[in-house]
């Protein structure tokens, strides 16, 4: 069974597909925000870490597996 995108062509390796999910913790905006002085790639590396913890099955990126 070969798996089709919405435009109906075959899916590629560059496909995005959703495992799981967890978000940024969020606060107070502004200034005097808890995360004033994070950066939002550093909230996000915590995310994705989180995502490959809990899902330790998932390939490489770059594998052909």
């Amino acid at each position: 069974m070969s798996h089709h995108g919405s435009s109906g062509s075959p899916r590629t390796v560059r496909d995005v597909v959703f495992v799981d999910g967890v978000r940024t913790p969020f606060g107070r905006a502004g200034e005097k925000g808890i995360y004033a002085g994070t950066r939002a790639d550093d909230l996000m590396v915590k995310c994705i870490r989180e995502l490959l913890r809990r899902n330790p099955t998932l390939p490489a990126a770059g594998s052909t597996k």
